[in-house]
């Protein structure tokens, strides 16, 4: 695999099927119904395993760019 789009291909050949739909287009329809103007870029990590690896990576580099970081510890607080 030497590129992205390489990948990405694979990716959506081997995972895509009825069983599991890749990609945010149902998640669309309900962003758009709570009507959120986020006032700084966010981040969604979802999915069975690997989150708190993710969002460590991207703590990370966001603060090593000199970007200041929170983490939601509480979605019913944060």
């Amino acid at each position: 695999m030497s590129d992205l789009a390489t990948w990405l291909d694979r990716i959506y050949t081997i995972r895509s099927g009825p069983e599991i739909e890749m990609g945010l287009e149902r998640i669309r329809p309900v962003f758009d119904a709570m009507n959120v103007k986020p006032t700084c870029p966010v981040f969604l990590v979802g999915g069975t395993n690997g989150k708190g690896s993710v969002c460590a990576y991207i703590d990370t580099i966001l603060r090593s760019a000199g970007y200041k970081t929170k983490n939601c510890v509480d979605v019913r607080t944060d």
